[in-house]
């Protein structure tokens, strides 16, 4: 049996009066989507700051496609393969929705880059997924909606991520679009991707997920 893509455990997060996390453990196996519910305050941010490397526990371990960690930076936590999709999109407005997706691998000042294949990349992934987003559109034009759809897509795919993070972020999504990205999540799990999908919505949880994880008061 293949072992978890992300396992959290004894996870504990406390700070001066507060304790935001306590003993949570949780685990997402590849080609699973595993939901996480709870009210504001519960710990999902700090719980997903962990998971980005921004935050640091007090306690616990992450293991991660069978490394085990006591902490993440930002760096370990990519280059393991964690991308975490946020609710407000980050992205840079004054380059191309082309640009925009394959940043990282644009290189320095002054490098070549081969511009013709990098838009045939581009349409092919954004078509793959049923996207009809124009490559050379300037990432300001986009809607917010596109946008998201757009850092998800570069997350699971470009980023090629072996544990997706969605954190809310269907939160911006029109009705139209959230049915696009539940078929792109579809299609991660299908690929072995493990997706842990957070939401505030039950319905849209019970709909998608595999199993779900209730946070309360920092505990599970």
């Amino acid at each position: 049996m293949t072992g978890p893509a992300l396992l959290l455990e004894g996870i504990t997060k406390v700070y001066p009066g507060t304790v935001a996390l306590e003993n949570v453990c949780f685990e997402a196996l590849p080609g699973e989507v595993h939901g996480l519910i709870g009210k504001n305050g519960a710990g999902k941010s700090t719980l997903v700051g962990i998971l980005a490397g921004l935050i640091e526990p007090t306690e616990g371990r992450i293991t991660i496609g069978g490394k085990v960690f006591s902490s993440l930076s930002r760096a370990r936590a990519k280059k393991e393969g964690v991308a975490i999709v946020p609710q407000e999109p980050e992205i840079i407005l004054d380059l191309s929705v082309a640009e925009n997706l394959f940043l990282g691998d644009l290189g320095s000042v002054g490098s070549f880059v081969d511009w013709r294949k990098l838009r045939k990349n581009a349409e092919s992934i954004l078509s793959m997924y049923g996207l009809d987003i124009g490559v050379d559109l300037q990432a300001r034009d986009l809607s917010l909606s596109e946008r998201q759809l757009l850092l998800i897509v570069k997350a699971c795919v470009v980023e090629d991520a072996r544990v997706i993070v969605l954190d809310e972020s269907s939160a911006p999504l029109s009705a139209k679009d959230v049915r696009i990205l539940r078929r792109i999540v579809e299609g991660l799990k299908a690929s072995g991707k493990a997706i842990v999908y957070i939401s505030h919505n039950i319905d849209e949880l019970l709909g998608i997920c595999d199993r779900l994880t209730v946070l309360r008061d920092g505990r599970v």
